[in-house]
């Protein structure tokens, strides 16, 4: 307990008063791991169409293991799809224009095609190969293709793919690291971006199927993943790569795409170790591509600041990971991160856990209300006009509140709407609204006395005091739903207030200042 408050009242000056403007999120692990065997490849998709996302992994033990999720933290029993060798990479996609996606393992070897029972037929098409792939639609025809760096095999329907058809690309080969598919230059055809021990980053421009362009180098460094997405919701989608396999360049670069078909010079995100798996989701929903990614016994989550640049996080995870994907497991509309471990028999999942915070538009004869939906150790108003920081509202004028999160590994803030303060009603008063317990102090800052008022259903309920460095100062049980705690022989400074139910239940809730 006072190591918490001694951490928070440490960096409280440093970290809100460089607060971004995008929301940073924690992640909390999930208390339970699901036993896979030894899982290599995660992809979290909602597969039929329930608004709810599906976990699909591929597993050392030789088998595809399916866990259709409820939406609410849980999953059905896993289905279990035995296979006749390793598999190194899947894809899921709708391949039959059916509603429901399938699931291509490798480059096709084998497919497993989705029904209205939930369950999977599987087909070997008896390719064999084990090339990076992508799923896209090749030839404009509305049905979703295989396409690898040397070639495609055209979706004929009917849950049939032809041959393969090979580009004639000789600089390529299935050493190829990863590929992506998308429409780079708007001209309504799909093109590829690959990268391998040769080819550095490339794009092939598709002429016309089954004709694509000669490669066209865009970074000399080669690329362990690659994704073709939009960054800056300019309408293009961009490419971002994690490099490795040299000594200046590991870590993340973002290439932005100039809306002509070619791309801004890369910035570069170091991080002295190489992400060999990377997915994209929105971790804070503000609409903009977040990125999470492996850094040894570590993820790192990389948050976009609204224009394409990345503010990365890193976040301890417990063992080195092997797989990784994004995707919202419990229906909040943050996505969360799960992770498969090197050497481990499961999965576990980080939900993302950001301070939703949202404040009356305006205050006019009542207090000002501040809604979170998470925990939180402390919040400091800022002036909307100047970006000063305040401890309360001192007069009418602009604010918006900064959110800070604090554990022991790492912290996260949030930053909610700029709201109007024109009611001389509302200086030093301030309500507190979460789901646990809806509490109002007031006045704050005081000299004497604190007044506390609940609603009459949280009582009795105890506050807890204590200083900024952590020591308990007073404790005191409130049996109304309005009440006065003393403070006149307090020494003045910042004091932080903890509620505590009937039920053991604690929670921290305001800075109280003292003067």
């Amino acid at each position: 307990m006072n190591y918490k408050h001694l951490l928070f009242f440490t960096i409280l000056g440093t970290t809100l008063s460089v607060a971004s403007a995008q929301d940073i999120p924690c992640f909390d692990a999930s208390m339970d791991s699901i036993e896979v065997n030894s899982p290599s490849y995660i992809i979290a998709e909602d597969l039929d169409g329930d608004q709810k996302t599906d976990l699909v992994i591929a597993s050392n033990n030789y088998e595809i293991v399916v866990l259709k999720g409820r939406g609410n933290k849980t999953f059905d029993p896993p289905q279990r799809y035995p296979l006749n060798n390793y598999a190194y990479k899947l894809q899921v996609a709708d391949l039959d224009n059916d509603g429901l996606k399938d699931i291509v393992v490798d480059s096709g070897r084998l497919i497993l095609w989705n029904s209205k029972t939930n369950t999977f037929s599987q087909t070997e098409t008896g390719n064999s190969s084990q090339f990076q792939f992508a799923l896209s639609d090749a030839n404009n025809d509305f049905l979703l293709d295989i396409v690898t760096p040397l070639g495609v095999q055209i979706n004929l329907g009917g849950r049939k793919f032809r041959a393969p058809i090979y580009f004639g690309t000789s600089s390529f080969s299935n050493a190829q690291n990863a590929v992506a598919m998308s429409d780079i230059n708007k001209d309504g055809k799909t093109d590829m971006i690959v990268s391998g021990p040769n080819s550095g980053v490339s794009i092939l421009y598709n002429l016309g199927f089954p004709v694509f362009s000669q490669p066209v180098q865009i970074d000399h460094e080669e690329a362990a993943t690659l994704l073709a997405v939009d960054m800056n919701n300019d309408g293009f989608e961009d490419i971002v790569s994690s490099m490795f396999h040299s000594d200046n360049s590991e870590g993340i670069r973002v290439f932005l795409n100039n809306k002509s078909g070619y791309f801004d010079q890369p910035v570069v995100y170091k991080y002295g170790t190489f992400p060999q798996v990377m997915d994209h989701g929105d971790f804070n929903n503000d609409g903009f591509t977040d990125l999470a990614s492996d850094a040894n016994s570590q993820i790192l989550t990389s948050i976009n600041n609204r224009n394409g640049g990345i503010q990365s996080v890193t976040h301890n995870v417990g063992s080195k990971v092997r797989a990784l994907a994004v995707g919202d497991i419990d229906s909040d509309h943050y996505d969360d991160i799960i992770v498969g471990y090197t050497g481990k028999n499961s999965i576990r999942i980080f939900y993302s856990n950001i301070p939703e915070i949202r404040i009356h538009e305006s205050c006019q004869n009542k207090e000002t209300t501040i809604f979170t939906t998470k925990m939180y150790a402390g919040y400091n108003w800022s002036n909307g006009a100047t970006g000063v920081q305040e401890q309360f509202v001192s007069k009418v004028g602009q604010y918006y509140v900064d959110v800070l999160l604090v554990n022991p590994f790492e912290t996260c803030n949030a930053r909610s709407n700029t709201v109007t303060i024109n009611s001389s009603i509302c200086l030093g008063t301030e309500e507190i609204l979460k789901p646990l317990i809806h509490l109002e102090i007031s006045p704050n800052p005081t000299s004497d006395f604190l007044k506390v008022q609940a609603e009459p259903n949280y009582f009795p309920l105890t506050i807890h005091l204590y200083d900024k460095m952590g020591a308990l100062k007073l404790t005191k049980k409130l049996e109304s739903s309005t009440d006065l705690i003393q403070l006149s022989e307090f020494a003045n400074g910042i004091y932080l207030l903890n509620i505590e139910l009937a039920n053991g239940t604690k929670q921290d809730q305001k800075l109280a200042i003292i003067n």
